[in-house]
């Protein structure tokens, strides 16, 4: 995992247009990615996922900060 630079991109928006976001994000998989989280730019209550595909970057979601412990034990939980 590594804090890199990348844009991710938003397709399902109520502009209509893509929205892109430069972040700072820690990466699984590096630049070209395979799963990236990082801190939304507009507030930092949120964090936002996304995965990666030959360095593209598309939202996957977003949730509160409150929930960052609960996500990483569900995870963990279920790689047992």
């Amino acid at each position: 995992m590594k804090l890199i630079s990348i844009t991710v991109y938003n397709y399902e928006n109520r502009h209509g247009m893509p929205y892109k976001m430069k972040v700072d994000a820690f990466c699984v998989g590096g630049k070209e990615g395979v799963f990236a989280v990082f801190q939304i730019p507009i507030s930092s209550r949120w964090v936002g996922f996304a995965n990666g595909d030959d360095g593209h970057w598309q939202l996957s979601g977003i949730f509160s900060k409150e929930w960052v412990k609960d996500i990483v034990n569900a995870l963990n939980a279920s790689n047992e």
